[in-house]
Parts: C-alpha cells; structure tokens; sequence
C-alpha cells in the first residue's frame, strides 16, 4: 500500500505526523486496529483543503458537533449514529478543483447524494455531478458540508441526519473531520 506521506506529513505538520503515520502503518499490517489506532487526533480544516492537489484521496470519518454521531452508510440507509470505526463510517474524501469534495463510503461505494427530488441519500457515484459535489466551510477546526445542487447543508439533530438551510457555525451542521486509515477488507 503505497502512503502519501509527503502532503499528509505537510498537513499534520512534523513529529505528531509522522507519529501517526507510523501508528496507522502499523495497525494495518497487524490487521487488528481499533478506532483509536486508526483515527487522527487532529481534524481536518478547509484551509488544508489547498495544500493538496485535485483528484488526491483522503479517508475520512465525520463527526457531528451537536450529536457526537458519525455520518455512516449501510443497508439502512444514511444515517448518523454512535463512532464505531467500521468500514460504514470510513468515507473517502476526493478532492476536486475549488475545494469541492466528493464522499465515496468506504463500505457501500455509494456517494453522498442529495437533490429536491431525493434528498440525502447514498448513490452510485457519477463522476462528480453538483449532487454529489460538497463545499466546506471552517468554522474554527469544525467543517460545514454544503452540498452543489442543493445549496443544503449536512445537518445532524435529533430528527436524524439530512441537509437544511445553513445557519452559518451551528453544531448542528459542523462536523469534525478526522483522518482514518482506509476501510478494511471483510
């Protein structure tokens, strides 16, 4: 497995990186890595979102402020519960041109989706249409998702994960965005 060490060394910055990288290098080879191996104790930021390239990939897990659940996709559907560390809750960031990423589950293979037709949903990926295109915002080491075709926000409450009209910084819809090792096989 070859490792992008050189842009996430450059994200993380220094020793707490490479620390990291070894910690997640090795709870991958020994195949028995726990959520607390495999997640960054740092979250990823908008700014961050520059200093890589169009088209590298990133896995991610997000976190909802208000809740404290983890955007997740399985049979079920979308949906935010408890962080648990399985593969449903791993999302592969790829970055586009303008800081616009797409969220593949690590799981599924589904995109996140959301139209007026359908709302938010998972879907088979279609190579970056404005459905399946999400702007962030920072709002102080906290991301907000907005989705390209619906202007909508990700938003997480106590009627359950869906995109609504963004409220600028509410914990509603800003979401930490932790580094994970990629999803392992079943």
């Amino acid at each position: 497995m070859k490792l992008r060490t050189n842009s996430l060394l450059r994200r993380m910055g220094g020793t707490l990186a490479a620390m990291l990288l070894a910690m997640v290098v090795a709870s991958l080879g020994s195949g028995s890595a726990t959520a607390a191996q495999t997640t960054s104790t740092t979250p990823w930021h908008t700014d961050e979102l520059t200093q890589v390239r169009a088209g590298e990939v990133y896995w991610v897990t997000l976190q909802n402020q208000h809740t404290g659940n983890c955007l997740d996709d399985s049979s079920l559907g979308v949906r935010a519960i408890g962080c648990n560390g399985l593969n449903f809750q791993k999302w592969r960031l790829m970055v586009w041109e303008n800081n616009r990423v797409e969220l593949l589950n690590g799981a599924t293979g589904n995109c996140l989706d959301d139209s007026v037709e359908f709302h938010l949903r998972a879907y088979p990926c279609n190579g970056g249409t404005a459905w399946q295109s999400w702007y962030t915002r920072d709002w102080g080491g906290v991301l907000e998702y907005l989705n390209g075709a619906t202007g909508l926000c990700l938003d997480d409450s106590e009627v359950g994960v869906r995109t609504f009209s963004c409220h600028g910084p509410t914990d509603y819809q800003n979401w930490t965005t932790w580094v994970v090792s990629p999803p392992t096989a079943a």
